[in-house]
């Protein structure tokens, strides 16, 4: 038979483990919580951080878009308004001259407000037949510069547009 002493301590003995073990799984669990937790934060911190860096992105990609637009708008207009002076370089040579230096002007102050934001290849392009043009000095150079201007303008037209079209698709 089993004495009840022995009983007894048997019984307490299991309480007692139970209650370390208990008490062992609450600080566990505990830690475990607080570990998650701030694993939690650090990674909310993380993709809170992200979506700034995302944000801002998008909004400069949205300005540069705007700004793109701007200058293909202004560019559409600028080439209204030499227009009368690209049917006339068919003119005799003094008007050629003064026709090519009233673009040359315009083109000028177009690469003055939106030189910034155009492509190398387009602003190069610009800049050089206006440098071209401010220097001429001759009748066949006049006519050789119109001659180019004529091709340029109209490639760099589309150009921008293709340009624009590429930073809308993406």
């Amino acid at each position: 038979m089993i004495h009840i002493p022995i009983l007894a301590a048997l019984g307490g003995g299991t309480v007692v483990a139970t209650g370390i073990i208990t008490w062992s799984a609450k600080i566990l669990r505990d830690k475990v919580k607080l570990k998650l937790d701030e694993d939690l934060e650090k990674a909310k911190s993380e993709l809170s951080k992200d979506l700034e860096q995302h944000k801002t992105k998008l909004k400069i990609t949205e300005l540069l878009f705007q700004k793109k637009y701007e200058a293909t708008s202004a560019y559409i207009l600028y080439l209204h308004d030499i227009t009368d002076y690209i049917q006339d370089l068919d003119d005799p040579y003094p008007s050629i001259m003064n026709n090519l230096r009233e673009i040359c002007g315009k083109t000028e102050n177009y690469l003055r407000q939106y030189g910034v934001i155009l492509s190398n290849d387009i602003y190069k392009k610009l800049k050089e037949i206006s440098d071209d043009i401010r220097l001429m000095n001759s009748n066949d150079e006049a006519e050789y510069l119109a001659k180019k201007l004529y091709n340029l303008i109209y490639e760099i037209k589309q150009k921008l547009l293709n340009e624009l079209k590429e930073n809308y698709d993406t």
